[in-house]
């Protein structure tokens, strides 16, 4: 399209006369084509009256496309530089707030409570801190009815990755129980600046109302998904030994799972339905008052 390099031109133009350089720390890499920005945009389907929390608005290119289609705007950004360019030269409309934080200490529920109407979550998030982030809204996630997230392309298959794929793990997991995830569009490395290694991807996520399966205790949760994942080529009895050392195989039995499986064949109910069966045998906060098993000490299978 002939607006990108136009775009590029600006975007450089503007970086240069403020004596900015993009922080490969901080992972910044600039959208510079308005046409992507929108089609983002649009994808977040704001609902009317709703609001927009926007992570990382940078120059504020798809800030300036959210704009006309929320009540509200909020967006979070770290650099101060930035923070100052936004609200001078920004050309932009009174409800939109710019927020200068650390996107990774923010409070998105308490953020979201305080914006009018339902609450979406719009982004281009830095490699460096994608898993992080997306941690932290999935805490906030009863307060965000959608986000639409743009990743590099290997932090958004990991998100998609199916039971028993390499690519299956900590973030597929809880993801897609709690979310309906799916791909939007890929957004190639050309429209940034500086142009990354990698071409991106938009992902939209939904909150699910009714997940498949029930999370009594989030803590446990993450633990069994981590240490599950953190032990990959070790059997699921073996990975969650030190939980398998207060309760025996009971949990695995209750559940309906082999633990001579793998973590990496699970599905994410299956997870849900296993954390569920060690919170009942004791472990964990979400335990009820559940007798643990003593003589729990079933063999634990090799591998």
């Amino acid at each position: 399209m002939a607006e990108g390099p136009q775009r590029l031109e600006s975007v450089r133009g503007l970086l240069e006369r403020h004596g900015l350089r993009p922080s490969r720390r901080r992972g910044q890499s600039f959208l510079v084509q308005p046409g992507i920005a929108e089609r983002i945009a649009r994808a977040a389907e704001v609902p009317p009256g709703g609001s927009v929390i926007e992570i990382g608005p940078g120059l504020g290119i798809l800030t300036r496309a959210l704009a006309p289609l929320c009540r509200q705007l909020a967006c979070i950004e770290v650099d101060s530089k930035l923070v100052r360019i936004l609200r001078e030269e920004g050309n932009l409309p009174p409800h939109v707030e710019v927020i200068e934080a650390d996107a990774l200490e923010v409070d998105y529920g308490a953020l979201a409570r305080r914006l009018e109407g339902d609450v979406i979550v719009v982004a281009n998030l830095p490699y460096a801190i994608s898993t992080p982030i997306l941690f932290r809204l999935m805490e906030a996630r009863a307060s965000l009815q959608r986000w639409v997230l743009m990743f590099q392309r290997e932090v958004g298959d990991r998100i998609l990755a199916r039971p028993g794929s390499k690519a299956y793990g900590t973030l597929s997991v809880p993801l897609q129980l709690f979310f309906q995830v799916r791909r939007l569009f890929t957004v190639a490395r050309a429209n940034f600046h500086p142009k990354p290694e990698v071409d991106s991807t938009v992902l939209r996520f939904d909150r699910r109302e009714r997940p498949p399966a029930t999370v009594l205790d989030p803590a446990l949760f993450e633990r069994v998904v981590r240490e599950a994942f953190g032990r990959r080529r070790k059997i699921l009895g073996n990975a969650l030994s030190a939980l398998t050392a207060e309760t025996g195989l009971v949990p695995f039995e209750a559940a309906g799972i082999d633990p001579a499986r793998r973590g990496e064949t699970l599905t994410p109910e299956e997870f849900a339905r296993l954390v569920h069966a060690f919170a009942r045998a004791g472990v964990g906060a979400g335990a009820r008052g559940a007798e643990k098993k003593a003589g729990g000490a079933s063999r634990r299978p090799r591998g």
